[in-house]
């Protein structure tokens, strides 16, 4: 990973802090947003898409858990398109991404957004990408304009 995003929390969280900050002023109790990594993290190399997202993803997991228990986040990566199906992902890792020149998502949500759960009930659990007691990984295809687009969702 890139030294100059290696172990750099602080901008994270601060960005984090600045979005709970935007939606608790907007009064809203149930809803779900999202930003690109690209927009977390400007100028991110697309190489460490995918590692930085999910450690984002992980610290504001964790951050949300202490702070803010009624809110979650969701890491959403496109792994890309094709013409045909693609086979369902066998690993996590950078790999994963594929031709998809989309950077990967953190939603963040309130824990009441029924949206979000039947969403996650249309997905296909991956119980092999479970990297720890604390995530799942889901699996779902959507189909657009002749491609086949495919998202995860690690979510507790």
């Amino acid at each position: 990973m890139d030294e100059k995003y290696h172990n750099n929390k602080d901008p994270y969280i601060q960005f984090l802090k600045n979005w709970l900050t935007q939606i608790m002023n907007e009064n809203k109790t149930i809803f779900v947003d999202d930003y690109h990594i690209d927009e977390i993290v400007p100028s991110i190399p697309r190489k460490i898409w995918f590692n930085l997202s999910f450690k984002i993803y992980q610290e504001y997991r964790y951050f949300l858990e202490n702070t803010c228990p009624q809110m979650d986040v969701m890491l959403c990566i496109d792994m890309g398109e094709s013409k045909t199906k693609f086979s369902i992902p066998t690993f996590l890792d950078d790999h994963i991404i594929g031709n998809s020149d989309v950077p990967p998502s953190i939603y963040l949500f309130n824990k009441q957004n029924t949206n979000i759960i039947d969403t996650l009930k249309e997905c296909i659990l991956l119980p092999n990408l479970i990297t720890d007691d604390t995530i799942n990984v889901f699996y779902k295809e959507e189909y657009d304009d002749n491609f086949f687009l495919l998202f995860l969702f690690p979510i507790l």
